[in-house]
């Protein structure tokens, strides 16, 4: 060991050096690899607390909007999932290549079964149009009621796709009836 004052070299043990007088500090020196996994460790426990912060606030901002929903008076939809579900369907059933040998694709039944499922869903789409524009007069009444936090009622989008779906199916079950 030597002084890392004056560079004498110490005698083991030593607590000065007997040429300058420094008081020896003993360091221990870690290998690269303990800093680097040291480093690592301390960056992975300041990563996991920043996600459970985000989180938190996430779920935070979820219950306030959750809250904020219920003291507008939004009500959940309960036609959006039956709606996607019937218009999905539908547009499976007419747009399927079904096997000639099962005799089903060009079927009277079959074009009118499509044709009921499609307008079964845009039936379930109007009733969900009509709850969905309740919400949205409920979330402007309340909004100008409280400036201080405004509520913004979120569309569904599934119920933009049970439209499409029952659209489009319904439209190639109709042109199916006039072409043979």
């Amino acid at each position: 060991m030597y002084c890392r004052r004056c560079g004498k070299k110490l005698e083991d043990g030593a607590t000065s050096c007997p040429a300058c007088g420094t008081e020896v500090v003993e360091v221990k020196q870690r290998p690269y690899a303990e800093k680097y996994r040291a480093q690592r460790q301390a960056e992975k426990a300041q990563r996991a607390s920043e996600r459970q912060a985000a989180a938190e606030a996430r779920a935070a901002s979820a219950d306030s909007e959750a809250q904020y929903a219920k003291q507008a008076g939004v009500k959940d939809d309960p036609y959006v999932t039956p709606a996607l579900c019937l218009g999905v369907a539908s547009l499976v059933c007419s747009a399927f290549p079904w096997p000639a040998a099962w005799g089903v694709g060009t079927s009277m039944w079959m074009r009118i079964l499509i044709l009921l499922l499609a307008l079964g869903g845009m039936v379930l789409c109007l009733l969900a149009t009509r709850v969905e524009a309740d919400n949205v007069r409920a979330a402007d009444a309340w909004n100008r009621g409280h400036k201080k936090r405004a509520f913004t009622y979120r569309r569904p989008a599934a119920l933009m796709v049970a439209r499409i779906c029952c659209g489009i199916s319904a439209l190639m079950a109709l042109l199916s009836f006039f072409t043979v």
